[in-house]
C-alpha cells in the first residue's frame, strides 16, 4: 500500500524505469565558509560564521602597522611619490619594511 508524501516531506525522484533510487537528503555542513585545520579553535570557527570576520590580536606586529599607516599618510599627503599602482607592487612594501 502506497502512502502520501505530505507536503513536509522531500519527494524523491523516479527513475527512467519508474523505481525510486535509494535516497537521502543532503545535510547541510555545520560550517559553511571555514574547513577543519588546527589552526583555528571551534569557538573561532562559529563566530565566523556568524559574523564574517575574525579577530586574532597581535597577528601583526604593532611596528609594521605602525609603519603602514605612516606610509599611507604620508602617500595621502603628498610628501612622497605614489609609486606604481599595487598590482605592480606585489610585496614590495613588505621587503622593503623587512630590509
Amino acid at each position: 500500500m502506497a502512502t502520501a508524501v505530505t507536503s513536509t516531506q522531500e519527494v524523491p525522484y523516479l527513475t527512467p524505469s519508474g523505481r525510486v533510487p535509494y535516497y537521502h537528503p543532503r545535510q547541510k555542513p555545520a560550517f559553511e565558509y571555514t574547513q577543519n585545520n588546527p589552526r583555528l579553535t571551534l569557538k573561532q570557527r562559529e563566530f565566523y560564521e556568524k559574523n564574517g570576520f575574525l579577530v586574532i590580536p597581535n597577528l601583526v606586529p604593532e611596528d609594521l602597522l605602525d609603519h603602514c599607516q605612516q606610509r599611507f599618510l604620508d602617500i595621502v599627503d603628498g610628501r612622497v611619490a605614489k609609486g606604481k599602482p599595487l598590482n605592480q607592487l606585489k610585496y614590495k612594501i613588505c621587503l622593503h619594511y623587512l630590509d
